[in-house]
């Protein structure tokens, strides 16, 4: 119970997923045309890529906002 708790409180990393995901919908889909038909990219890769860059194991300096 203690940890759902600290999952709820923990304001940074919600903060951050809101900010991510605000990014993301502004950039909205893009199509490249290829041939015949097109590939779509849509925000929840922009959002899975953001993300991951600023994983505390990938990229230390992102860590040290979310942890404190």
């Amino acid at each position: 119970m203690s940890l759902a708790r600290e999952l709820l409180l923990d304001w940074r990393m919600h903060l951050s997923v809101l900010i991510i995901t605000i990014i993301c919908e502004a950039i909205g889909v893009v199509a490249i045309p290829i041939g015949i038909g097109s590939v779509l990219l849509l925000p929840l890769l922009y959002a899975f890529l953001i993300g991951l860059v600023l994983n505390p194991n990938v990229v230390k300096p992102a860590g040290k906002w979310l942890q404190q």
